[in-house]
């Protein structure tokens, strides 16, 4: 097998994720009502490995991309022993992008076809070579327990105080350290399933610059947009004296609805 993409899920998934899976004709590993996010990706690794695949190809349930870019994951030479490759996908706040660079300046001057060098990214779309996932294992446990498929923990989070650092960020880590550089293919946009499907950041209110969210165009390359206040459109003239919408005059009534109009003059005995 030279490329197999795997996917943890724990419900069905939609079909916008499927659908471009299926036209990309690449083998496809599922698991499925696995609670344990970190255990399911670390367990899909290792079968990946175990099956002899070339390069993996991590797509989440809630990442949509397309087939021509799974394709180019499972056949570009810009994925080596020694390079991983990322796609760029909007986190579930619908505000930050999901990586972050090691060069800002850099990243911001790429062309969309560009590779830049990351320090960490989102595990939704990426692509790891075979021999970069075994100079990882060899330096970790194996897990073995009764009745299962032995497996890698390649995912479990780390912890580095004051840094916590969830499955993503671990397993980038873990590829660094172990002579795996990380690059982003910047072209390579992937939607973000959640209510709907996020393929850009939204813009926050400018309140909230100070809370995570910085406020200039080298601080979103790192990884999260510029905050910006959203014009709002102000009422035209004609919308505040003339329209009906906005106008004090009351309503005419329907002709079957008028009041009657007393006689003129006095009325005849």
């Amino acid at each position: 097998m030279k490329t197999c993409i795997i996917t943890p899920a724990r419900e069905p998934i939609d079909r916008r994720v499927s659908q471009p899976v299926a036209e990309s004709g690449l083998p496809w590993m599922i698991v499925y009502e696995q609670s344990d996010l970190v255990k399911a990706r670390s367990a899909l690794l290792s079968q990946a490995l175990q099956k002899g695949a070339e390069r993996v190809i991590l797509l989440d349930a809630d990442v949509v991309t397309t087939p021509g870019a799974l394709r180019w994951l499972a056949e570009t030479d810009s994925l080596t022993p020694h390079e991983a490759l990322f796609g760029r996908y909007v986190q579930r706040d619908g505000v930050r992008w999901s990586f972050q660079p090691q060069n800002a300046e850099l990243y911001e001057q790429m062309g969309s076809d560009g590779l830049v060098a990351l320090d960490w990214a989102g595990l939704g779309l990426c692509a790891i070579h075979r021999e970069s996932l075994q100079r990882v294992a060899s330096r970790l446990p194996r897990i073995e327990l009764p009745g299962e498929v032995g497996w890698w923990p390649f995912c479990l989070p780390i912890v580095d105080p004051p840094d916590y650092l969830g499955d993503d960020r671990a397993l980038c880590r873990r590829l660094r350290e172990n002579k795996t550089a990380l690059m982003l293919r910047k072209g390579m946009i992937a939607g973000h399933l959640v209510t709907g499907v996020l393929t850009r950041p939204n813009p926050v209110p400018e309140e909230s610059a100070g809370r995570g969210t910085p406020a200039s165009a080298q601080d979103a390359a790192k990884g999260t947009p510029t905050a910006r206040t959203p014009r709002r459109a102000s009422p035209t003239k004609s919308a505040q004296k003339g329209s009906p919408r906005h106008s004090s005059k009351k309503a005419p009534t329907s002709r079957g609805n008028r009041p009657s109009r007393k006689p003129r003059g006095k009325a005849r005995a």
